[in-house]
């Protein structure tokens, strides 16, 4: 029994050792993975902006219930509490429904435009892309009813699903030789649209990627497209002539559905 007794303390003792060398463990563990860097958010001349401390770089970001309206630039660099962010993104929404905005101008620091960030901005006709883009999320600019024209920059590789969908007012379109791939729906509804460029890099066009943009007439498509996904130039009413090249090896479903 006595043999007994010693070894359920000894058992104990070495259990409560053992954690007492987790949470030691553990707190190194925090201390080694606690965040090196934080966030702040905050208006600078009526922009609103999320300031990465640690690399000194900004966005601008959403904010419920705040619109911008008329022409709006965006500078290059911001002072916050002291010091200069070099402005490097439109965040995700950023502008998002601002209906009266008609025109913005980003500074050659961007580099990023996110998901949605000038949908429903349905009033904006001008807008000057910097050389320096690389990544215009989905969605970005849907439903810019007004947008009449746009220049996309040579680093822009997708142009991603949605991207252009409901700009009813966009009459043409030259893609950068840097583009691969068209995603999907990114021309939906663009019943404007009467002619578009197409680069020789381009590979991929995706899924109603130019449904119902009736206004368009001919298409070639470039010697590397490798597929046309279904739907693709579905709707397109007045579309007459569209070259496809040898390279192609697969055709969607209904990729010229209602096409004359």
């Amino acid at each position: 029994m006595k043999t007994s007794k010693y070894f359920v303390v000894a058992t104990l003792f070495a259990t409560l050792s053992l954690g007492l060398l987790s949470c030691e463990d553990d707190d190194k563990l925090v201390n080694i993975t606690e965040p090196t860097s934080r966030t702040e958010e905050g208006y600078k001349d009526g922009i609103y902006y999320n300031f990465h401390i640690k690399s000194k770089t900004a966005s601008v970001m959403y904010k419920d219930d705040y619109k911008y309206t008329g022409e709006v630039v965006i500078p290059s660099t911001v002072m916050y509490e002291g010091e200069e962010y070099s402005v490097t993104s439109i965040g995700s929404r950023a502008f998002s429904g601002s209906s009266s905005l008609t025109s913005i101008t980003l500074p050659e620091s961007v580099k990023r435009i996110g998901h949605g960030a000038f949908r429903d901005c349905s009033s904006l006709t001008s807008i000057t892309l910097p050389s320096s883009l690389t990544y215009i999320g989905v969605s970005a600019f849907a439903g810019c009813s007004s947008l009449t024209s746009i220049t996309l920059p040579e680093g822009v590789t997708l142009i991603d699903g949605g991207t252009f969908r409901n700009c009813s007012s966009l009459t043409s379109l030259t893609l950068p030789e840097s583009v691969t791939e068209i995603g999907d729906a990114t021309f939906w509804d663009c019943s404007s649209l009467t002619s578009i460029t197409l680069p020789s890099s381009l590979t991929y066009i995706g899924v109603r990627a130019f449904r119902d943009c009736s206004s368009l007439t001919s298409v070639t498509l470039p010697e590397n497209v490798t597929e046309i996904a279904k739907g693709a130039f579905s709707g397109c009413s007045s579309l007459t002539s569209i070259t496809i090249p040898e390279g192609v090896t697969k055709i969607g479903f209904e990729a010229f559905y209602r096409c004359i």
